[in-house]
């Protein structure tokens, strides 16, 4: 798949094209155990993703359209997120404040999934202040997505003690459940609790 892909996405700026490569190499991605092949993978990654996001620029432009904001965004959390390429890690943090809310998304999910105690309290307070409920959802999913296992049961704690609305937690579970560093913990707790959710 890698090689197609490096095939199909050199010089490739569609976003739909570049959505359906992320797709699969986040699949991959999600499959490597072995820490020697992962790194190589990512590296091939950073490869193929970050000249497609350098022809489109790494910043928004006040003329970009629609497609190209959504492929920065695709390009953005591949790499955050698959490649763990350090600029765009480093960057997701400012990213997050962004006006264009396709990038502020995908910024945010690399920031959780390399984020630690500080970015999950950091998150959780944007959650409970959101004003609006598109940050409400963004940020309460966005906690699903962090790997550090304490963090993900307070995210499972507070689910059974009411503090997750009962029509969000479910949602929140899928994500925790489909996050490889905890998946099986979340698994293990709802096949326990399950009376009590």
């Amino acid at each position: 798949f890698l090689d197609l892909a490096q095939r199909v996405g050199a010089g490739e700026d569609d976003v739909t094209v570049w959505q359906a490569l992320a797709q699969g190499l986040s699949g991959i991605d999600d499959l490597l155990s072995d820490d020697v092949a992962a790194a190589t993978f990512r590296s091939r990654v950073g490869a193929l993703a970050n000249p497609a996001l350098d022809r489109i620029g790494r910043t928004p432009d006040t003329g970009d359209d629609d497609r190209t904001r959504e492929l920065r965004a695709t390009l953005v959390r591949l790499l955050g997120r698959v490649a763990h390429d350090p600029d765009i890690v480093a960057a997701a943090p400012e990213m997050r404040d962004d006006d264009d809310p396709t990038l502020a998304a995908a910024a945010l999910a690399v920031v959780a999934h390399h984020g630690g105690a500080d970015e999950y309290a950091d998150v959780r307070r944007c959650w409970k202040e959101a004003t609006d409920p598109q940050q409400e959802q963004r940020h309460l999913r966005a906690l699903a997505e962090f790997r550090d296992p304490a963090l993900t049961r307070h995210l499972l704690d507070e689910i059974l003690e009411g503090g997750v609305r009962s029509q969000d937690g479910p949602y929140v579970i899928r994500g925790a459940l489909r996050n490889r560093a905890v998946g099986p913990m979340v698994w293990e707790f709802v096949m326990t609790r399950w009376d009590e959710l």
